[in-house]
């Protein structure tokens, strides 16, 4: 004789499993709604010479009308024309990060199968996976590189 949570368990694994997946993809679509691909695979570099804008700016000073006492302030930004090449590591970054997200989302997949089944292969999924990640990471260091080069130069 089963009773009413044996019957009912294949329904709550599929439930949850419907609910985890069903959110991711909500999660994805609102995130990426925006996103534009095509420009975050272009090349960085310029081409061409740098734009300059320049903006002026009438600020009062000590409270005055803005005709009387003002100072004009200008601030000039060049901007690099964007290229039209893709660029080949943000590609394979980008081909890497959606790799590293669908097995993440594998990943989940089998854990909450597994949680209703033998948890005592949850331990052990989990610790063989922590390379993986480990060398998907490795995918990621050139920009962190980068990025800490940057935050150290001078001006």
């Amino acid at each position: 004789m089963t009773t009413l949570i044996e019957d009912s368990a294949p329904f709550i694994m599929w439930g949850t499993l419907i609910v985890f997946n069903v959110g991711i993809i909500k999660l994805l679509q609102v995130t990426l709604r925006d996103a534009d691909l095509n420009t975050a695979l272009k090349e960085k570099s310029p081409q061409g010479p740098p734009t300059t804008t320049t903006v002026t700016t009438n600020v009062t000073q000590d409270g005055a009308p803005v005709g009387e006492k003002t100072l004009q302030t200008e601030e000039t930004t060049e901007a690099q024309p964007a290229s039209e090449d893709s660029s080949y590591s943000r590609i394979a970054g980008m081909i890497g990060a959606v790799v590293m997200a669908v097995f993440l989302w594998a990943l989940g997949n089998i854990i909450l199968y597994k949680c209703f089944g033998d948890v005592g292969q949850v331990g052990d999924i989990m610790q063989h996976v922590g390379s993986f990640f480990l060398a998907g990471a490795a995918l990621f260091a050139p920009y962190a590189a980068n990025k800490l080069t940057s935050a150290f130069k001078q001006n």
